[in-house]
């Protein structure tokens, strides 16, 4: 019904007015993959409610006529991007288009090895908070529906009052200390390690945390989620990744059972959730974060002032696709599209730990300099 409605809106003279100059992006995939994760055409920019919807989105490299320096815009999804290869690029290249890095995925995860990455994106839309285009898994907005959280730069309330005595109710009956749901067993950081580092401090102290998945408690059907919000006090999230700006829609899950979340990561959480709504385990010793957790438990006040910014904000996961109106909103801005700007050393941003102990040894590949594409 939607999508009949949607053809029955580009079919009519009001969006013919409305939304004519089209601007057309092209997702850059590869030839045998058929995959279009944003949606054909200009369904994804109407689903959004873009302020500006005249941008056509496809995967079709020939869709004018079979010429693909004539799209205003190509995004290329990190995924596509580690193996640089001849047949993986465009060899033709248009001075006025801009090649939009997409990375929705940790760095840390999936670096970028080769050199060749650096001066060819135009732009970026990513996690991190100094792309071009921002796309965070996490928001916090005010009541009044404004972006508070994540950005760069955070004002965050004080002296926040507490919650009612009704709102307290869902945190009366707690008697549990901290859970955590692993649905990722093998990462990186060895978070597991840590954890079961900490889950034997915590019981030293006869305190309980239970870990669920991955080879530790049984968690059928999600029933282990059900009990966050009547049992624990604390939920543990670390992430997967300890990349800077990376904070996972995770700790959402603590938030909605109101359980405090204990986070650990790379990235810095003032940029990210409430002050006073959290408590960083990667700022402190495990013993010193038991005390801590033991201290909060028996004083039930200062258990209760974790959760005074639900009196101010609501946080939530962000759209998955968020970025996809700035994509469109810069393509028409004469200022943004009109200026040549160019990601210099783009591997360093994207990836800043030591990228030769993450890329080499590799297996021999002929390395093909997207850079060297003729340009029209």
């Amino acid at each position: 019904m939607y999508q009949d409605n949607v053809e029955g809106l580009m079919n009519s003279e009001i969006r013919q007015d409305k939304y004519q100059d089209l601007k057309y992006i092209l997702l850059w995939i590869n030839e045998n993959d058929t995959k279009n994760m944003f949606g054909e055409g200009q369904i994804p920019f109407f689903e959004n409610n873009c302020s500006h919807a005249n941008c056509y989105l496809t995967t079709d490299k020939y869709l004018i006529n079979d010429d693909y320096t004539k799209f205003e815009a190509i995004i290329f999804d990190v995924h596509d991007l580690q193996i640089w290869k001849n047949n993986n690029f465009p060899s033709l290249r248009s001075y006025k288009q801009k090649y939009i890095f997409y990375g929705k995925e940790s760095s840390d995860d999936v670096p970028i090895c080769s050199a060749f990455a650096n001066k060819y994106f135009n732009w970026t839309w990513s996690y991190k908070l100094d792309s071009d285009i921002v796309s965070p898994f996490i928001e916090v907005k005010d009541f009044e529906g404004n972006i508070v959280a994540s950005k760069r730069v955070v004002n965050w309330k004080t002296n926040m009052t507490f919650l009612s005595e009704i709102d307290l109710q869902p945190l009366k009956h707690k008697n549990k200390a901290m859970a955590w749901i692993n649905r990722k067993c093998h990462t990186r950081n060895n978070r597991m390690q840590f954890a079961k580092r900490l889950q034997r401090a915590f019981k030293e102290n006869s305190l309980e945390f239970d870990i669920y998945g991955c080879g530790q408690l049984d968690c059928a059907n999600d029933k282990c989620l059900e009990n966050i919000q009547k049992d624990y006090y604390f939920y543990f999230t670390p992430e997967d990744s300890n990349t800077e700006d990376y904070v996972s829609a995770e700790v959402v899950t603590a938030y909605k059972k109101f359980a405090v979340p204990i986070v650990i990561g790379g990235a810095n959480y003032h940029k990210f959730l409430p002050e006073g709504s959290y408590i960083n385990a990667g700022a402190t010793s495990i013993d010193k974060l038991v005390a801590l957790v033991e201290y909060v438990i028996k004083n039930p006040k200062i258990y209760h002032s974790f959760h005074r910014w639900r009196n101010y904000y609501i946080i939530s996961e962000a759209e998955k696709f968020k970025g996809v109106c700035e994509v469109c909103e810069y393509l028409n801005d004469v200022s943004k599209y009109g200026v040549f700007s160019v990601k210099t050393n783009f591997r360093k941003w994207w990836y800043s730990g030591p990228l030769f102990e993450r890329c080499f040894p590799k297996s021999p590949e002929i390395l093909y300099d997207p850079n060297n594409s003729r340009h029209l």
